[in-house]
């Protein structure tokens, strides 16, 4: 029996998916992309999310994350539901007629998450800054120079608004056992529609339904992950990672015009809307952009395909990049490239500062220098950045083994497949992260999709295979994914509600009149405390209009910056 808040998270699953689906539909229909037959069928889903990102962040520049935003952003995707008519109604039934073994996987994983999401939020930097962060988004317009009040609040990712939207109206505070839940549920159903496919005996061999299902243990080991119920983003870095790099092999290998200019567009939104969700994704994005426009512009009938990737790119990035400069008075803070010549901006000094100490605290600065400089000491310490864990090494090893057999088959053959060219934004994906921050968790997905690449070009070389083949790797797929049930409770019979967040103790410290913020004692966690909440008060913060917080924060440069 699930307890009555499951069936709450069920219900608002149900919903997000048809508002992400119709507005997945609106995006493609603006841009007049063909609802082309046999792409992916979870493609408007993943859009839709990509869209909803770019709206709360255009929203935010002269609203509040509140109610009203929850309600036009519903009007706006059933609208784009109700434009497709019938359908996806019938797409989605004859779906269901077709794999039915599909649709129970999908219902009992959507049962089981709906009771592990009851779960509190146990990512440490959740009290640190992205509850914070969500209040203030849900109290105020983007607050310029929020980032004098505390570096961290000024951390431009686009998850935290869409993990705020979800945390008001009938959810209300419940908004972390939600955002991440359904990109898990989504991703885990694509890969067992590719499971599904990939063993058909009269599949057409999609590689990408290949690709997805040899991505079936990195999907399945996200329901443990403590991630889950925490309004972080590196979950939903995690399945755009996957999804973006499995629309990047249906678009190299599909033929037909119509599916290519879905799948393009679909590339070019995807890619944007990653870096805005966290800089970590920039590595892949940059990659991914110019691939896909060189594909689209050496095929015929391209030039509308090409247009779009660029209008979408565009127009993804820009209320991204405002947005950044109203926090912080940087358009990549914590990156003191181009500062703008505004009042609150932060002091460039400190903003260096922050950009070193995070790359500091998250591996080595300038770890490639140090790899090359010692390798035997970088490789002992690659074990402390997490690149030695269980998951991440099995997908290096089968790297390690299936990469070369593809490549001694290009030797031996002479050719190379174009799905060989899906391993270029992967390599520089996994190279960025390995340059700008060492850490394990920052690659993502990508060890695990190099490895899906790897073996798809093994079994392929531009087609998925023969049945058996598939079979073969689909049951070890499976077998891989079985490893996660040791990770965690599989069940969580303990939970009968959503676990609530902690209530932190605070002290008020006055920094001068008409300001006086809140600092947690004896942590550093504000948690969901009303704003203003830092848990480093600096006795030169002012603020732009006295008694105004939605004015703004600035540093007087008359005062030593300081502890009050």
């Amino acid at each position: 029996m699930l307890p009555p808040p499951s069936g709450t998270l069920l219900v608002a699953w149900i919903v997000l998916a048809l508002v992400l689906v119709g507005l997945g539909t609106l995006v493609r229909r603006l841009g007049r992309v063909p609802a082309a037959a046999g792409t992916d069928p979870f493609l408007d889903f993943w859009t839709g999310w990509a869209a909803l990102t770019v709206v709360l962040e255009a929203w935010h520049l002269v609203l509040p994350i509140d109610t009203r935003t929850l309600a036009f952003v519903a009007s706006l995707g059933l609208l784009g539901l109700a434009t497709d008519g019938r359908r996806p109604w019938r797409a989605l039934v004859r779906g269901a007629r077709a794999h039915p073994f599909v649709v129970a996987a999908v219902l009992v994983a959507a049962l089981w998450l709906s009771r592990l999401c009851l779960a509190g939020a146990r990512n440490g930097d959740s009290g640190y800054y992205h509850f914070p962060i969500m209040r203030w988004a849900a109290t105020f317009p983007a607050v310029p120079g929020l980032v004098n009040l505390f570096p961290f609040l000024a951390y431009n990712q686009s998850f935290l608004l869409y993990a705020t939207v979800v945390n008001v109206g009938p959810l209300a505070q419940a908004g972390n056992h939600v955002a991440n839940g359904i990109l898990v549920l989504a991703l885990l159903a694509r890969c067992t529609l590719g499971l599904a496919r990939a063993v058909q005996a009269d599949a057409s061999g999609a590689p990408a339904d290949l690709y997805y299902a040899l991505l079936l243990p990195a999907a399945f080991g996200l329901a443990f992950d403590i991630n889950l119920t925490s309004p972080s983003p590196d979950l939903a870095v995690f399945a755009l990672e996957a999804v973006l790099c499995g629309a990047l092999v249906a678009f190299l290998t599909e033929r037909r015009d119509a599916p290519a200019r879905r799948l393009a567009a679909a590339c070019a939104l995807l890619a944007t809307v990653g870096v805005t969700v966290k800089l970590s994704f920039a590595g892949l994005a940059a990659a991914v952009l110019p691939l896909v426009l060189v594909v689209v512009m050496r095929r015929a009938a391209s030039a509308r395909a090409a247009l779009t990737v660029i209008v979408l790119a565009t127009l993804a990035v820009v209320p991204w990049v405002v947005h950044g400069v109203v926090l912080s008075g940087y358009p990549l803070y914590p990156s003191p490239v181009m500062p703008l010549p505004v009042v609150w901006r932060a002091p460039l000094a400190a903003t260096i500062a922050q950009g070193n100490a995070i790359r500091e605290w998250n591996g080595v600065a300038d770890a490639w220098r140090v790899a090359l400089g010692d390798p035997r000491w970088f490789a002992g310490l690659l074990g402390t950045l997490g690149w030695t864990q269980r998951d991440v090494l099995l997908a290096l090893a089968i790297v390690a083994v299936a990469l070369p057999v593809a490549a001694g088959r290009c030797v031996w053959t002479r050719r190379v497949p174009v799905l060989a060219l899906a391993l270029v934004p992967t390599v520089a994906g996994l190279g960025f992260v390995f340059v700008a921050a060492p850490q394990a968790r920052f690659a993502g997905a990508l060890p695990w999709v190099l490895a899906a690449e790897s073996v798809l070009l093994v079994a392929s070389w531009n087609g998925a295979g023969r049945r058996r083949a598939r079979t073969v790797l689909a049951g070890v797929a499976v077998a891989l994914a079985a490893l996660h049930l040791r990770d965690g409770p599989v069940f969580r019979r303990d939970l009968a509600g959503f676990e609530g967040l902690p209530s932190p103790e605070l002290r008020e410290v006055r920094i001068a009149d008409g300001l006086a913020v809140q600092v947690p004692v004896p942590s550093d966690q504000c948690w969901d405390a009303p704003p203003p909440c830092t848990p480093v008060p600096n006795r030169a913060l002012r603020l732009r209009r006295e008694g105004d917080l939605g004015a703004g924060f600035v540093i007087d440069g008359n005062v030593e910056p300081g502890p009050p």
